[in-house]
């Protein structure tokens, strides 16, 4: 539980989780970027080709009430920014981590672990294509393949037990 800016914060993280975008990415977005129908998030600051990510439903809930409470007016605050900057991205999404235990003084989780968080469960878990896990994240196949993904055991027994039949 987030003492201050829940909904923000919670909202925050349940995009990273889901789309694996990155910091700046996740920073930039503006009021105008979203589109509730489609359950779509245009990244226009990529850092490699603008691309769409996909919400879920629920997170579609939290999308409405912080927009509805942060920015009532939709044509007057659609330039507007939905999060805070990165800076103060890096510190909100620390601190979650280190309250939840998951964190510790130099082990370099952050923002970025959600990346490969994202990478690995779609491939691994979600079996979907590599190629589509790259366009996806707005990356390489090799650079999704040599840098973010990072199985299990257990993604991998099961890989293998559903190649062989088992």
């Amino acid at each position: 539980m987030f003492k201050i800016n829940h909904i923000r914060n919670h909202l925050l993280v349940r995009l990273m989780c889901e789309t694996g975008a990155r910091i700046n990415e996740i920073a930039n977005i503006c009021v105008c970027d979203i589109k509730f129908k489609e359950k779509a998030i245009l990244l226009s600051w990529s850092k490699t080709t603008p691309r769409p990510v996909f919400f879920t439903p629920e997170t579609a809930i939290y999308l409405d009430k912080h927009l509805k409470a942060s920015f009532p007016d939709p044509e007057k605050d659609s330039s507007q920014k939905i999060f805070p900057g990165k800076n103060m991205i890096y510190k909100i999404i620390d601190s979650m981590l280190k309250n939840l235990g998951l964190k510790t003084k130099g082990d370099g989780r952050g923002p970025h672990t959600f990346r490969h968080y994202v990478a690995t469960n779609l491939r691994y878990n979600f079996r979907m294509d590599l190629d589509h896990v790259a366009r996806l994240l707005g990356d390489t196949q090799k650079t999704i393949s040599s840098r973010y993904l990072h199985p299990t055991a257990e993604m991998l027994h099961n890989l293998l037990n559903k190649a062989s039949g088992w």
